[in-house]
């Protein structure tokens, strides 16, 4: 009986060994082939109106506001872009300046903002109050 005791204590302390050893060996593969990290994508929504629009480049760029100076950086436009105008889908020929717009953006590798949903507000037309002569 001692020997049994002895042999399962052996046996024990030998794969518990075996086992500090498997794990320092794959937690040592694990950080030497780590892929390398990407930078995090840059994405924001913006709203405002359209100040340029540039059919050559396919970018349109927003009005300057105070509270996102930065607004008025070039958005450029590409097959991914969905753009809508009244709920319906649209162009970009559809683009105009000075229309109302919102939508959202992302910063692509080189640091160039690309639109990925752009939707045209449609103004509505006054409400003409009966009351009123």
């Amino acid at each position: 009986m001692k020997s049994f005791a002895k042999r399962a204590c052996l046996f024990l302390l030998a794969a518990l060994a075996g086992g500090n050893l498997a794990l320092a060996q794959t937690n040592a593969a694990a950080t030497t082939n780590k892929p390398t990290a990407t930078a995090p994508r840059l994405s924001k929504r913006f709203t405002g109106k359209i100040a340029s629009v540039d059919a050559q480049a396919k970018s349109f760029s927003l009005e300057r506001t105070a509270s996102d100076p930065a607004a008025s950086a070039p958005t450029l436009v590409n097959a991914q872009t969905t753009i809508t105008k009244d709920k319906k889908a649209a162009t970009f020929d559809d683009l105009a300046v000075g229309q109302a717009v919102t939508g959202a953006k992302h910063q692509d590798a080189d640091g160039r903002w690309v639109a990925t949903a752009v939707n045209v507000a449609v103004p509505k037309p006054p409400t003409v109050d009966p009351k009123v002569k």
